[in-house]
Parts: C-alpha cells; sequence; structure tokens
C-alpha cells in the first residue's frame, strides 16, 4: 500500500522547521483535523526521533502511548 502523500527524504521530526502550527497546517492540506490522540502520537514520535534519529515504528508509538 503506498502512502497517499510523498514522504520527505528526511525524518520530518527532525525538520528545524517543524512546529505544531505547522503539523496542523500541513494536516489541512491534506484534509485531517488533528485530533487530541493525533497531537500524543506526533508528541511521543517526535521525541523518539529526536532522541534517537530514527522514526519509531507503529508497535512501538502504540505499546508505548497505549492507543
Amino acid at each position: 500500500m503506498l502512502p497517499r502523500f510523498p514522504l520527505p527524504s528526511y525524518a520530518p521530526f527532525e525538520d528545524p522547521n517543524w512546529s505544531p502550527d505547522v503539523a496542523e497546517e500541513r494536516a489541512l492540506e491534506l484534509g485531517l483535523c488533528l485530533s487530541p490522540v493525533h497531537w500524543q502520537v506526533l508528541t511521543y514520535a517526535r521525541e523518539e526521533c529526536l532522541r534517537t534519529h530514527r522514526f519509531p515504528d507503529a508497535c512501538l508509538i502504540t505499546e508505548t502511548t497505549r492507543i
């Protein structure tokens, strides 16, 4: 299954221009509205990416955020 939108070649959570406002704008461009659960996942993924320089896999995100 291909992603619905192109993924950047860099780790998006390591992008120094990333901010919650940028995330909201990007979500709106994609027709999405970010809920508190989305923010829980985004926050965890960003922290993990900055800590390890790797994007956490879906299982780790699910186990850690308990979603």
